[in-house]
């Protein structure tokens, strides 16, 4: 997929949060499960540069 100039299209991930909100829902960094959802969403629209940008436990993020 490609804009009007012909360059391809980014994509940016929040991925800087504690969480806390879902953490009832799930045990380590809700993101870790989302993110499985919202990549392949992203794929599926054929957006293949795609950053992510992490804070807490952004080692955590970065394993996997």
């Amino acid at each position: 997929m490609n804009d009007m100039n012909g360059s391809s299209i980014h994509a940016l991930v929040l991925a800087a949060g504690e969480g806390s909100r879902l953490r009832k829902y799930a045990g380590l960094k809700p993101l870790l499960q989302v993110a499985r959802r919202v990549l392949h969403g992203l794929k599926e629209a054929g957006i293949k540069n795609v950053y992510i940008m992490i804070g807490y436990e952004g080692d955590v993020m970065r394993e996997h």
